[in-house]
Order: C-alpha cells, then sequence, then structure tokens
C-alpha cells in the first residue's frame, strides 16, 4: 500500500469497468482489465490471470442484478471473487468493490474470501450522460480500516474531481441504494398521476411544465422504469429491510414499484386499445432502457414489446435502435401504430426533418408517445391519432 500509483486489475470491463480501467490508464497507472467476454478483449483486457497476480490492487465492477422472481443476485460477483482468489490469493491485495448490494455484504463476501484490506465505492456512472462523467461525479468510498479508506480515497482522487470519504462501508452501501430508490419512488409518483390525470382529462406533460416552474418541484417525467439500476435496486433495498428490520414501514417503495409496473401495463393497454381486431403492423422505435445510451438490460421496451408481440400474433411487429444498432436504422418504417417510448436525441432529430415520418410516405395511423416528442400539431396535420401522459 505504499506505492502511489499501484498496478491495478479491473475485474469486469462493461459499463462501469471500461472507463475506470481508461481512467487509470490515462493517469500513467499501469492498469489492467480483466474479463471472460472475448469481444471485449484488447492490449489491455484479457484474462490473463498473471496480470491480476502482480496487482496490487483489484477493482470489481460486476453486475449484481435481480432474479425473474426479483429476488438479489450475486451469484457473478460471488463466483468471480471464490474463482480469482483460488488462482491468485487476494489475501495480500487491496480489494475494492464497486457493485451495487446490500449494507453488510462487502464484509461478508470479503471474509469468506479471507481478504484483509478491502473497501466499497459505488458506481454513479449513468449511461448516454456525457454531463456527469467518471471524473465530475462526487466518488464515494470506504475502507475496512480508515488507513485503507485514505488510501483508496487517495487512489481515486486521480481520476475523480471529488472524493468523500465515509466513515463505514456499511454508510457507502446504504447510500448507493437510497439513491437510487429515492429515484425510482420519485419516477412512481408522476407515472401514478399521470393515470390520475389522463382519466380527468388533463395533460400530464402540461401539468408537469407548469408545476416545474416552482424552484423545490423535482421534475420528472413518467416513463418506463428499467435498467441496472433505478429498477433493480429497490428490491435489494426490500430486502435488506425484511432481514435487518422486519418491522418497519417499507410501504412505500413497494408501492412505488407497484406504480411504475401499472405505467407499463397502461401503454400496452394503449396500444391494444389502438390497435383494434385487424391484423397491421406496430413498430417501436427505440428500445434501450433509457434515452441516449446502447444499454438493454432490464429495458422494459423489450418486455412491453414482447407482450405486444404475444397478445397481437397476427401484427406484424418491429423495432429498431440507432444507439443499440440492431434492427436497422433506416429512418423510416411503414406502420399503422407508431410506438415511442425512448427519448433518443435521434428520434427528436429525425422527426424534425422528416426522415422518421416522411410526408411522401403512409403515416401512421396511431402514435403511442409517453416522452411528449410528437407535438399536437403534427398529429392532427396528418390526421395521426396521439396518445400522450
Amino acid at each position: 500500500m505504499d506505492n502511489i500509483k499501484p498496478k491495478i486489475t479491473v475485474v469486469g470491463c462493461g459499463y462501469v469497468g471500461r472507463p475506470l480501467l481508461d481512467a487509470f490508464r490515462d493517469k500513467g497507472f499501469r492498469a489492467y482489465g480483466y474479463d471472460t467476454d472475448q469481444s471485449k478483449h484488447n492490449k489491455h483486457i484479457g484474462t490473463d490471470i498473471t496480470e491480476v497476480l502482480t496487482s496490487e490492487v483489484v477493482i470489481f465492477c460486476l453486475p449484481t442484478p435481480v432474479d425473474r422472481n426479483n429476488f438479489p443476485d450475486l451469484s457473478l460477483l460471488e463466483s468471480s471473487i471464490e474463482s480469482i482468489d483460488s488462482q491468485c490469493d487476494l489475501s495480500d491485495k487491496v480489494v475494492i468493490i464497486e457493485s451495487t448490494y446490500a449494507p453488510f455484504t462487502t464484509k461478508k463476501l470479503m471474509k469468506d474470501a479471507g481478504i484483509k484490506q478491502f473497501g466499497y465505492s459505488p458506481e454513479r456512472i449513468n449511461p448516454g450522460d456525457s454531463k456527469r462523467t467518471l471524473r465530475n461525479t462526487t466518488k464515494l468510498v470506504s475502507g475496512n480500516i480508515y488507513y485503507v479508506g485514505k488510501y483508496i480515497k487517495t487512489l481515486y482522487e486521480f481520476i475523480c474531481d471529488d472524493v468523500y470519504l465515509c466513515p463505514s462501508i456499511e454508510v457507502a452501501e446504504a447510500s448507493k441504494l437510497l439513491e437510487n430508490v429515492q429515484r425510482d419512488v420519485n419516477i412512481a409518483l408522476i407515472n401514478e398521476a399521470q393515470g390520475v390525470f389522463k382519466d380527468a382529462g388533463i395533460d400530464t406533460l402540461e401539468v408537469l411544465k407548469a408545476a416545474s416552474t416552482k424552484w423545490n418541484f423535482v421534475d420528472v417525467k413518467p416513463g418506463l422504469v428499467g435498467g441496472h439500476c433505478i429498477g433493480v435496486d429497490p428490491y435489494y433495498y426490500l430486502k435488506f429491510a425484511s432481514e435487518k428490520a422486519p418491522f418497519q414501514y417499507t410501504r412505500i417503495v413497494k408501492a412505488a414499484r407497484e406504480a411504475s409496473i401499472l405505467f407499463e401495463q397502461r401503454i400496452f393497454d394503449a396500444i391494444f386499445d389502438l390497435a383494434g381486431p385487424a391484423p397491421g403492423a406496430i413498430h417501436f422505435e427505440g428500445y434501450a432502457f433509457k434515452g441516449n445510451c446502447r444499454d438493454i438490460r432490464n429495458s422494459r421496451t423489450i418486455e412491453l414489446l414482447d407482450q405486444v408481440a404475444e397478445y397481437h400474433d397476427d401484427w406484424k411487429v418491429t423495432a429498431t435502435d440507432c444507439f443499440v444498432g440492431c434492427g436497422g436504422c433506416s429512418g423510416y418504417t411503414e406502420c399503422d401504430i407508431l410506438v415511442l417510448t425512448v427519448n433518443h436525441n435521434y428520434i427528436k432529430m429525425r422527426l424534425e426533418d422528416g426522415t422518421l415520418l416522411p410526408e411522401d410516405k403512409k403515416m401512421p395511423r396511431a402514435i403511442v408517445d409517453i416522452h411528449g416528442i410528437v407535438s399536437k400539431e403534427f398529429a392532427e396535420k396528418y390526421n395521426i391519432i396521439l396518445w400522450q401522459p
């Protein structure tokens, strides 16, 4: 731990690990990425265990999803720690985990592996966000011993402008959960309000525009809640609460999950009602889990697409996403119903320049647009039925 620029191995080179690896290398660190996915392999990423063996710091950046029953699934992280430890003994290294899970998990994982110097630094990567980067986003760090925490803080200060040393690992673990649970609850409130306002004949997007003029209003839009954080972490929180505080009130978080699931159902119902009995074509433009990124993990649009295809087996159901790079990217797909559930910038640009819905082509009979991308004037001009929140 005396080396000011230790050799580092980053285990898992996806959305979290790859930027971390690149950042350390850019600062002159000897950094190696360990990943079993051969499509990611290059000069600095592979499965050379000797690179891990000669590293002083090992950082695990692996996904911690939930299973089909929404129970926390740590199997990939657990098996990776066990596998690497069996090959190169992690007990003499500083081990840091960036994955998300419930408090007390880090200490249990490290105790099981016999690791003595370790810390936790939850990732705060926001896919598709070019403004909030690894460099300018405050980095939380923690260590099992004070001097380990200080060492980890010094390490991350090379690549992050602001590093906050938490007083304990549990505080860092809990803060990560709370950040995403809060976001989930905020979105769920707006998703629930959308149903109320819609039934009352009030434009939800206009309500939000008006409400956001107040300085302390949290400007959140209705939407499908997917991805690897906001749609997952509440289940880690609920499992943790049921084990550590079984008599405490957790109905708000449960209700939030239910509200966003019901919002998905309302989108499906809108498509179902617009489709009618006659067969035709339904096209989804965009199916990443959020706008301006190519991450499809836990994409609720893909889930919705599958449901629509199942219930409308006599309809042609297609999807394209220029960010994901699948399904083509021609800019125009003829359809009877166009579904816009992802607010990619390219969709707005192609709508404005006329390549998404060219005037000389057949216009869709209806558009389901949950982000307000399509103007009411456009829909009226071409006699399109427009469903918006």
